[in-house]
């Protein structure tokens, strides 16, 4: 089995490249290392089953490459998260464009096409938990972040498009806040890194707004055992599937269980800082909780790690890449 995978070097897209791999599939993985790290796949550069091309989805090149190509299944990764200090024409292109691009490859190969999308399409609604029938709510076009949420939202429609244009075999995933070893250790890996990061140097956690807003952790292995069961199940064709976990934490709680779990001696030093007085305009999801019904009814599917033993094993891998450049 043949499969493409963008986005290849970011968290998820090097977890789940490794696993296929592990299970005796033949992986081309392409990154264009804007914000994954080649060093998220180096054992694997010398296997066999993984190929890597360092190729930009938006690009001639990348659709060039592939396009006569044959493959069995098409993993989408590959996107621009909330530009909170950056560029929305970005998130826009990349989520859009870059979208484009991999449908047609995949309907050039009649292949299997998966869409990793996000949890963040739920918005600022206010009926939880959110279900993949839930309506998505967003806040103002001034705001950077809704960039990405409507960039994704449109490569979700993309998908049904090509669906009822070339009949595409496809399954959209639904992600809800994935950490573990390997995430990135600056903002664009969530609350948790920044977190941990202070905690294992004694630093007070920067908490934005009060610390009540509350989200659902899911651990990276579960994300993966989620995701390898809709790639092998002919249910999850055409559907849209949550990929989470349903037990949520505010932040200033999962402030202190980082701190405790660092081993501090110290009482935890907290940080609140207003979202007026944030250096962009911002605006925060209050509760983002996640209904995992479907993947359970579905699929079989429940995420069993724990948050305690998720985040000791992601503490002590942040621990261990102090001062590495990547992640």
């Amino acid at each position: 089995m043949k499969i493409l995978i963008t986005g290849v070097c970011g968290f998820i897209g090097s977890h789940l490249a490794r696993k296929l791999v592990q299970n005796r599939k033949h992986v081309i993985g392409v990154d264009n290392l804007s914000y994954g790290f080649k060093e998220n796949v180096a054992d694997l550069e010398n296997n066999d089953n993984f190929e890597f091309f360092n190729l930009d989805i938006t690009s001639d090149e990348f659709v060039d490459k592939f396009k006569s190509q044959n493959f069995d299944i098409v993993i989408h990764l590959a996107c621009v998260k909330s530009p909170r200090y950056g560029n929305r024409m970005e998130s826009l292109t990349v989520n859009s464009l870059g979208t484009e691009n991999v449908l047609e490859i995949a309907v050039n190969s009649k292949a299997r096409f998966i869409y990793g999308s996000t949890g963040e399409l739920y918005g600022k609604n206010q009926e939880l938990p959110f279900t993949e029938e839930s309506s998505f709510r967003l806040g103002k076009p001034e705001i950077r972040r809704w960039s990405t949420v409507i960039s994704q939202m449109y490569s979700e429609h993309l998908c049904f498009a090509y669906n009822e244009k070339h009949e595409l075999d496809f399954s959209i995933i639904r992600f809800f806040n994935i950490y573990g070893p390997g995430q990135r250790r600056d903002w664009m890996g969530g609350p948790q890194s920044i977190f941990i990061e202070s905690a294992l140097e004694g630093k007070p956690m920067e908490i934005h707004g009060d610390g009540v807003q509350t989200r659902d952790l899911t651990y990276i292995d579960d994300a993966i055992e989620g995701t390898m069961k809709i790639l092998d199940t002919p249910y999850a064709s055409g559907e849209i599937i949550n990929i989470g976990n349903d037990t949520q934490i505010s932040i200033v709680n999962l402030a202190y269980m980082i701190w405790r779990l660092s081993n501090n001696q110290s009482k935890p030093k907290l940080e609140f800082l207003a979202y007026s007085d944030l250096p962009h305009l911002y605006e925060d999801i209050r509760h983002r909780v996640c209904d995992t019904t479907k993947a359970l009814c579905l699929l079989g599917f429940k995420a069993e790690t724990s948050l305690e033993s998720g985040l000791k094993s992601t503490i002590e891998w942040h621990r261990a890449n102090k001062g590495r450049v990547f992640s």
